[in-house]
């Protein structure tokens, strides 16, 4: 029995001098390499991936024409309407420059007993596109540029009977800077703040050699595809 207590001693003695020594080697804070788990990598909750080169985005909202025009209308006003816009953009590089084309539209109206008028413009342009394409972030802007054609027409109508049907055929200026709220891959919402000059003639006046000049600037809301 005397034997076996001291075998059971013995052991015991062993395994606490064994112990000390090891922590002596190696203290708490300088463990063997091997024999410390790795650190987990930080990964950015936002989605990261590269976006499609090619868009086509649909916006609506409201337009305000600057340009000098006859008003005082009891109902309506020619100068105040609805604009919409329907575009394709293609990325190039990396540095998001590329091309894209632009319709543009606009439709305001007045009135006034049994007359009213209508004023709608039309604009079709190519142009420069420069936008930021950060994946790192669902926040995107840019800007977009172009020069093309410009198409104002305007309908006067009294007693349901049309007095005054005119088309004029121009050239404008258009620039835009746009903000991009993207949802996913594919999907985005954008908003814009935009503006369309036009240069054309009015031939049913008098003074039809004179040019005349509509400037409206738009704020318009809508979705973005890409592809």
């Amino acid at each position: 029995m005397n034997k076996l207590s001291s075998s059971l001693l013995a052991i015991t003695l062993s395994a606490i001098a064994a112990n000390t020594l090891h922590a002596q080697e190696y203290p708490t804070n300088q463990l063997p390499a091997d024999s410390i788990p790795p650190a987990t990598e930080y990964t950015n909750p936002s989605p990261s991936y590269e976006l499609p080169k090619n868009s086509f985005y649909a916006t609506g909202g409201y337009s305000l024409i600057v340009s000098s025009m006859e008003g005082g209308w009891p109902s309506g006003n020619p100068k105040q309407g609805l604009d919409w816009q329907v575009g394709f953009d293609h990325i190039l590089n990396e540095k998001g420059i590329g091309w894209g084309i632009l319709y543009s539209g606009y439709h305001s109206s007045y009135s006034e007993s049994s007359y009213s008028g209508h004023i709608t413009l039309h604009y079709l342009a190519p142009q420069i596109v420069c936008q930021t394409l950060r994946t790192d972030s669902r926040w995107n802007f840019g800007f977009r540029g172009g020069l093309g054609l410009f198409t104002w027409v305007e309908r006067e109508v009294a007693m349901s009977h049309l007095l005054v049907s005119e088309r004029s055929l121009g050239f404008g200026v258009n620039y835009m800077l746009f903000l991009d709220l993207r949802l996913d891959r594919d999907w985005s919402i954008i908003a814009d703040l935009s503006g369309v000059s036009g240069l054309f003639k009015q031939n049913s006046y008098a003074d039809a050699d004179d040019l005349s000049r509509v400037t409206r600037i738009s704020l318009n809301l809508g979705l973005k595809f890409r592809f």
